[in-house]
Formats: structure tokens, C-alpha cells, sequence
């Protein structure tokens, strides 16, 4: 339950990226047409319930012919190991990150099975107060049980109007309603409403909500006028402030005629839209932008990447004790002297010294700490060897030979690796095997003498 928790936060968190832009984009656009304003937040909508992105440094490697990891990482801006920061990073409490993660998910699935209910109930006490109204025509039905139109029903969508409407009020509502169920916008926003649910503890998802409602009514208003004519806009927005309010109580799902921001779709039918060429140049480069906000996690760096591969010494801690003594990296260990090992064997490709020193050989690298000890190693695969085995190719490998008493770790987001760490407490060496995430083949090795 914790990790379904931190999966929907780090939606939540990039959607509330992309609800920015679109905003931001929404501004751009408020001199053409609401349909494309309209457009972006079905865009927002799928980035709110998708974990996954694009990589943008993979797919500029492989456009150059270069290796790449995987083009499509998960979002975490939250790392699953978040929880250790909560407390003291030197020795948290055991099992108290997920006592306090399976308290807050249980406060979203109250929230979420609230709205969830709510809407439930508003949909069927609709239902069943417009059982009395009178069918009129073809998916027409007319009743004294509301002030305003709306469209009923998501698999046969039928349209409710007032009795009292004139004939040219009728054809205006009938119009704009006909619109809707051509396009599909009852089931957009009732796709927009499970989203709400989902992320109904963010405020920007309540906004771009309300912001969508607004500009799906907007651009059918648009549709409207364009297939009746200029000539109609101040009797049409007439009839739109007419019809603003409704007795009957309806889910947010619900297209209704009149209630999403009168006075701006008042505003929206009356000013005819011109944009100049600054407006559209604007409008494209930040559709560029939005377009890469939504569709890249390293668009925007991690809120969280102090968590990133840290150790922490609580984690290591509460680990069993590995023994760690039959590893070694093409026959070296971690601790020997570093003049004890025939380095002669290895093409050097540029040694450095910063503080301790690296040695940086084609397969291998040699960490030597000030007292000329090997205190750390990073290899690929082809030179590890663990209890005499040298056929060590996936992460399974390892585990069937260490055994299952690990710490996972998230290493890289953006090229989908992830590290077990293994610990010997008697040598005080942690091991780290870094593996791709989707395939779970093993990447490479690192040796870290701590304290």
C-alpha cells in the first residue's frame, strides 16, 4: 500500500508540472480557439494517471547510434526509499515510515471512496427524480426538475432540458448539446472526474478540472456559433446566462449547459477571436514546451534527489549480515594494498587523484583510499566472481548465491537501473549491484569500504 501511495504522488507531482505549463499555454491561447485550450487537458489528464515517461537523453543517444538504457523510465520523484529522510537519516525507527505511509493511504482512500460515493448517490437521486420527464423527440426528454440542460448517461447519453424553453432557445440548446455527444466530451469529463478522484488531495488537479469544464463548454460554445452563424452571439450568450442555474443536484461528471462560468463563456461568445502572428509564434513555443513537460521526466529534476543513492546507516543496519569475503573484481579484493597488485595487467586509461585516488583501467576501477588501500571497486559483470562462480549475468545470479537479505535502492530514473546493497558487517564493506530494472540484467558492481 505505501509504494501505491508514492506511485500516486509522483503522478500527482508531475501532473502538477504539466497543469502549470497548460495553464501557462492556456494563457497563450486565450486569442484563438477554446478547442485547443480544450486539447491540452486531456493531454494532463493521461499524464496524471500515467507512472511512465519519455527519456529524452536515451532517445538523443540513439539517435546518435550511441547504448542507451531504456526510453521509457518510470516517474519517480519520490523515491520509493523517501520514507528514511522523515527521520533522523542516521538511525530511523524501524517500521515507522510505514506505519506512517499506510496512515496517509488510508486517508486518500477515504478521500478518494468519498468522492467516489458522493458522485454515486448525486447520479442516482438524478435519475431518479427525471424518471417523470417527457420524451419530446430522439434522445430529448424534457421535465420541471431542472433549470438548466444537461446530458444523462454515459453509454446512451440523452439530453434533459426545461419544459418552458422557447422554439429558438431549443434549437440553441439542442445544438450545443448535439455537440457534445458528437464529440464525446460527456465521457472526457467523466474520464476527467476519476482523475479528480485520484488526485483529490492536490489543488492544481482541482483547478485544471475546473479549467477543462470551462474551456470544453467554451469551445462547444465556439462550435455553436460557427454552425449557426455570427449573427446569433448575443442572443446565444443571452440564453446562456438565462439557463446558468439548475434545481436538481448533478455529479461533476455531468455536462450541464449553464453552470460552468457564465460570465467567461458570456465573454467568450461575444469577443470574436483574432490572433496576430506574435500570438501564434508565442503560442507554439510554449506548446513546445508544455509538449515536452509532459511527455519527459528530466524535463524537470527530482524534488527529492538528496534521497537518491544514499546509504543511510539505520538502512544498513537493519540488514542480515552477508558475508561478503568470497567476492572479488578480476581477482582483486576490497582492502588489499594497492602496491600488492600487479597492475601491469590493465591499460590505464587516465588515472586521477582527488583526495584519494581512481584508477581507471578499460573493465575495471580502482578506488585507493590515503593509506593505499583498495577501498572501493566498479566493474562490469565479466570480471565478478562470487563463491567461485564466475556466470553471473542477472540480478537473480546474485541473489541465488548471496541470498535474499538485500536493500533496494532506486540508482538511475532516467535509464531504469536500480542497485541491491548487501552488507558484511565484519569487514564493514557494502555491495552494490546495479542492474537495468527491466530487464533485470546485471550492469555493473561497486565495492564501498564504509566509516
Amino acid at each position: 500500500m505505501p509504494s501505491i501511495l508514492i506511485t500516486i504522488f509522483n503522478m500527482s507531482i508531475a501532473g502538477s508540472i504539466v497543469i502549470i505549463l497548460a495553464l501557462i499555454t492556456r494563457f497563450f491561447l486565450r486569442t484563438v480557439s477554446k478547442k485547443y485550450s480544450y486539447i491540452l487537458w486531456g493531454i494532463v489528464c493521461l499524464r496524471l494517471l500515467c507512472p511512465f515517461g519519455l527519456n529524452f537523453p536515451s532517445i538523443i543517444k540513439l539517435l546518435q547510434g550511441r547504448a542507451i538504457g531504456s526510453i521509457i523510465s518510470r516517474t519517480e520523484y519520490i523515491p520509493q526509499a523517501i520514507g528514511a529522510v522523515i527521520f533522523n537519516p542516521a538511525k530511523p525507527p524501524a517500521g515507522a515510515v510505514t506505519y506512517i505511509l499506510t496512515f496517509l493511504f488510508i486517508i486518500w482512500a477515504l478521500g478518494f471512496f468519498s468522492i467516489v460515493f458522493h458522485e454515486t448517490v448525486a447520479y442516482y437521486n438524478a435519475r431518479k427524480r427525471l424518471t417523470t420527464a417527457l420524451k419530446i423527440q430522439d434522445r430529448v426528454f424534457a421535465t420541471d426538475q431542472i433549470a438548466t440542460p444537461f446530458i444523462f448517461g454515459l453509454i446512451h447519453p440523452q439530453i434533459y432540458v426545461p419544459i418552458g424553453l422557447s422554439e429558438t432557445e431549443l434549437n440553441y440548446v439542442l445544438c450545443h448539446e448535439f455537440i457534445h455527444i458528437k464529440r464525446k466530451d460527456y465521457l472526457i469529463k467523466f474520464f476527467g472526474s476519476v482523475v479528480l478522484a485520484f488526485h483529490w488531495f492536490n489543488p492544481f488537479v482541482w483547478l485544471a478540472f475546473k479549467s477543462m469544464s470551462v474551456d470544453l463548454e467554451m469551445s462547444c460554445d465556439e462550435k455553436v456559433v460557427a454552425s449557426l452563424g455570427d449573427t446569433i452571439r448575443k442572443e446565444y450568450a443571452e440564453i446562456i446566462f438565462h439557463l446558468s442555474r439548475t434545481k436538481i443536484k448533478v455529479t461533476r461528471s455531468m455536462l450541464t449547459f449553464g453552470t460552468s462560468d457564465t460570465r467567461t463563456r458570456v465573454n467568450n461568445v461575444l469577443n470574436k477571436k483574432k490572433i496576430t502572428g506574435i500570438g501564434m509564434a508565442a503560442t507554439v513555443i510554449v506548446c513546445a514546451i508544455l509538449t515536452v513537460g509532459i511527455i519527459s521526466n528530466s524535463a524537470v529534476r527530482s524534488m527529492f534527489n538528496i534521497t537518491r543513492d544514499v546509504i543511510y546507516t539505520g538502512e544498513i543496519n537493519r540488514l542480515a549480515p552477508t558475508d561478503l569475503s568470497s567476492i572479488t573484481v578480476d581477482g582483486i579484493y576490497i582492502g588489499l594494498d594497492i602496491n600488492s597488485i600487479d597492475l601491469s595487467a590493465y591499460t590505464t586509461d587516465h588515472p586521477n587523484t582527488t583526495g584519494d585516488y581512481d584508477y581507471l583501467f578499460d573493465q575495471i576501477r580502482i578506488g585507493v583510499d590515503s593509506a593505499s588501500k583498495v577501498r572501493s571497486l566498479t566493474t562490469g559483470n565479466d570480471s565478478l566472481s562470487i563463491n567461485s562462480h564466475t556466470g553471473v549475468f542477472s540480478i537473480e545470479d546474485v541473489t541465488s548465491l548471496l541470498g535474499d537479505h538485500y536493500l533496494d535502492k532506486a540508482q538511475d530514473r532516467e535509464q531504469q537501473l536500480r542497485k541491491h546493497i548487501y552488507y558484511d558487517s565484519a569487514t564493514g564493506v557494502a555491495a552494490e549491484f546495479i542492474y537495468a530494472n527491466h530487464t533485470r540484467d546485471f550492469a555493473w558492481i561497486v565495492l564501498k569500504k564504509l566509516g
